[in-house]
């Protein structure tokens, strides 16, 4: 972890001196004979400085003074000597009318940090500057900004000067940090964590110190904790009962669509449920992502293939790999998975050669009771019910990850023979696909078809998230419960959904996780909900989503 120290202060015209002069607060008189220095001011608050600056050891420190006298030799003779004395070099200093700011770092770190270029602009009544540097946490932008003591910010005002200013300076710069003079509001901090983009790393405000002075405005010391951010992968897994989805949105609309393309023309429906996703992806700003779809038609639907692409694309993130198979169950649903890894992550990398096997399927047997019309007795008819597993061994700085989709066909015969043949499926499929001992972390995501959230036994090594304390309802309807030509105002509500007594409701879409033994992070589930959105319970629709977020937190040694 590194850590940054910012000290801020409104000198109100005050000339400082070059140096301290004992203790005192009165003006030093003028002196020199050839070269005089003016009368000037002691600049004591240096000592409550130094005193943070010992306590917090920080790597690097920002000093900014608004309303500077133009004389003052605060930035350019006292902080050069004194900073040197307390061991840390100038790295860059700018100023812009009454505003100055200064960088020191610790000789140690130079080879961290490389200044770049300052800037400076006027927004109305408010002096602005900026020095731009690289560093291994990203491109930093160290911000001044001075408002006119006569023209007060009102508390309304202040993000839209905020987002001015931001969008002014922010050259693809990973982070921003504000030191404000903002008369009539008491903040002098801002970090604009909206321009990051594609780092690594977190920077937040630990401390906040005030420093009593002899001026009518205080000083004031925030200290930033840099921390590298542990990876997060996000997984969603939805079974579309053939739901064709379209390849791009359409608005809010909640009609049939027509997707026109090469003199052929395919009924699809607007993917709005994607929202919910998005905005998980975004809020914690996921390494990786997975998304599985069960009961998936074999053609004829855009999600995967183009919808995907275009809209992860708009969020940063490539595609990895995405894949399908067919031909699973009574009815030849096909299963697909996608997986994307945020644009700036590197040596993330799918592995093909060292594993056989990417699938693997399971001859679900039942015997199901037939009524020949004026027959006696009932005739036993055996059914085949084809589950399938499809598996993509991901290599990451942090281990192989084998991410598996599972789909166990709904017989709609529930029975306590045909549970354990599923159990046993599982435990045949999963034996196949991931006993390979490089296998750092596992993750198994599908349609399990289950009545509740019992842990199967063939996963009793596996995990899952905190169901009693996480937002998950039962996922599954045995009838769709939404028409939208019957109802054009569709908005599903878990509290319509759990209320409906006519309607059997059980869990089928579930996440599994594992982490093996011989790793140096540890697998967390952090968020475990149910996911529902249009076009889900919708007409032919039975399903609901689950979405998983995961954390490699370092193993304690």
């Amino acid at each position: 972890m590194a850590r940054f120290l910012s000290f801020n202060f409104y000198t109100d015209d005050k000339l400082y001196c070059d140096k301290l002069n004992n203790m005192t607060n009165q003006l030093i008189p003028e002196e020199g004979l050839l070269f005089k220095r003016k009368a000037c001011y002691n600049p004591l608050f240096f000592n409550d400085l130094k005193t943070q600056i010992d306590i917090y050891k920080p790597e690097l420190i920002m000093i900014t003074t608004q309303g500077d006298n133009k004389d003052s030799y605060l930035h350019t003779d006292f902080l050069q000597n004194y900073m040197y004395a307390t061991n840390y070099i100038l790295l860059a200093h700018k100023q812009f009318k009454k505003l100055n700011i200064s960088i020191y770092i610790k000789p140690k770190y130079e080879n961290y940090y490389d200044y770049i270029k300052s800037e400076q602009y006027t927004f109305g009544y408010t002096d602005t500057a900026a020095i731009y540097m690289n560093s291994d946490f990203g491109k930093l932008a160290f911000i001044g900004i001075d408002r006119n003591e006569l023209y007060q910010i009102k508390n309304n005002e202040v993000d839209a000067l905020m987002n001015q200013i931001g969008d002014y300076y922010n050259d693809n710069v990973n982070f921003m940090f504000y030191m404000a003079h903002l008369p009539g509001l008491n903040q002098h901090f801002y970090i604009n964590n909206e321009n990051v983009k594609n780092t690594e790393y977190t920077i937040n405000q630990s401390e906040l110190i005030e420093i009593e002075t002899n001026e009518q405005h205080k000083a004031f010391i925030a200290i930033y904790d840099v921390e590298k951010t542990n990876p997060k992968i996000l997984c969603f897994s939805w079974n579309t009962d053939k739901i064709p989805l379209c390849d791009q949105y359409y608005g809010n609309d909640m009609d049939t669509h027509h997707r026109e393309r090469f003199f052929s023309s395919n009924e699809c429906f607007n993917p709005l449920f994607f929202e919910q996703i998005k905005n998980k992806i975004i809020e914690h700003n996921v390494d990786m992502v997975v998304i599985t779809n069960e009961g998936d038609l074999e053609t004829g639907t855009f999600f995967h293939y183009e919808f995907l692409p275009k809209h992860m694309k708009q969020l940063h993130y490539k595609l990895l790999e995405n894949d399908k198979i067919n031909d699973i169950g009574m009815y030849e649903d096909s299963m697909r998975m996608s997986i994307y890894i945020r644009k700036d992550i590197k040596d993330i990398n799918l592995i093909k050669s060292i594993f056989d096997n990417k699938s693997a399927s399971c001859d679900l047997k039942f015997n199901k009771n037939i009524q020949m019309l004026n027959q006696k007795p009932k005739i036993q008819e055996t059914v085949s019910n084809k589950t399938k597993a499809l598996v993509k061994y991901v290599d990451t700085p942090y281990g192989l990850i084998a991410f598996t989709a599972l789909q166990i066909p709904d017989t709609k015969y529930p029975n306590l023979k045909l549970e354990e043949k599923k159990e046993a499926c599982v435990y045949q499929l999963t034996k196949k696909l991931l006993s390979h001992k490089k296998i750092s972390y596992t993750f198994i995501m599908g349609d399990f078809s289950s009545n509740n959230h019992d842990k199967y036994k063939a996963l009793i090594e596996y995990e899952e998230g905190d169901v009693i304390k996480s937002n998950i309802i039962p996922n599954y309807a045995l009838k769709p419960i939404f028409n939208v030509s019957e109802r054009p105002n569709y908005q599903f509500t878990d509290d319509k959904y759990l209320s409906n007594d006519n309607i059997i409701k059980t869990y089928h879409d579930r996440i599994f996780y594992k982490t093996n033994d011989m790793t140096t992070y540890d697998l967390i589930c952090i968020k475990y909900e149910t996911i529902y959105g249009f076009p889900m319970l919708h007409k032919k629709g039975n399903h609901l989503g689950v979405l998983g977020l995961y954390e490699l937190t370092p193993v304690a040694l």
